[in-house]
């Protein structure tokens, strides 16, 4: 049975990004059902760790059955907060999780990545005002993005526990953004982790059809256990 696909997009990104775009297609044409929601949520300002992970459990629960969820960086870390049951509103009971997983540069620890990307003076002034302008690419342009986004990352676990489920891991040892060290140390705390560096950068890019080869490999041995 060909297992559906829930894809979650990055931070500041969109379901029509080049990877979203170029996985969607090739899971497709294999066969697949993918679902691609928009984890902007409709108002960008006001996103939130839990927002997006509501949303993600909302399409996991439509999908109504088994399936497999591959994230890239920001979308990699709610894939795996919805791998180890965290809950926004709904009963522990009520909260689908996903059969494996295929991760992308997962933005694991966010919190401590916001602060070690931005000046003391410049995190002091976002807390301050409530707001600072961050480079939305999926829309091309700038977009406010509010303080309560820190606030609320902060609740959840910076490293998920993802129990026994199944899982790849495709990041760039020339990650800028969010360090394969991160990886490296989530593959210590979960040993069934398949991590595979790639010689690239965050966007991993240039390995998309590596990624794509990767992720089917992944699919049919997930579907025929």
């Amino acid at each position: 049975m060909k297992l559906p696909v829930l894809y979650l997009h990055g931070f500041a990104s969109s379901p029509d990004s080049n990877k979203a775009a170029f996985l969607s297609h090739r899971f497709r044409t294999s066969g697949q059902r993918v679902v691609i929601p928009d984890l902007n949520c409709g108002d960008f300002p006001t996103i939130t760790v839990s927002k997006m992970l509501s949303l993600a459990q909302t399409e996991a629960g439509g999908i109504g059955g088994p399936f497999v969820c591959v994230g890239s960086s920001m979308g990699g870390y709610i894939a795996a907060l919805l791998a180890s049951g965290a809950v926004v509103s709904r009963p522990l009971s009520a909260v689908p999780r996903p059969s494996g997983l295929i991760l992308m540069a997962p933005a694991l620890h966010p919190v401590e990545i916001w602060q070690r990307d931005m000046k003391p003076e410049e995190f002091a002034r976002w807390k301050e005002t409530g707001l600072m302008d961050v480079e939305h690419h999926g829309y091309g342009k700038k977009l406010p993005l509010h303080f309560g986004f820190i606030e609320d990352a902060g609740k959840y676990p910076p490293c998920p526990d993802i129990g026994n489920t199944p899982c790849l891991i495709i990041h760039g040892t020339n990650d800028t953004v969010v360090p394969v060290t991160l990886s490296e140390e989530f593959v210590c705390l979960h040993r069934q982790i398949d991590l595979r560096p790639v010689l690239d950068d965050h966007e991993i890019k240039n390995s998309l059809p590596l990624i794509g080869r990767l992720s089917e490999e992944f699919l049919s041995k997930l579907e025929n256990l």
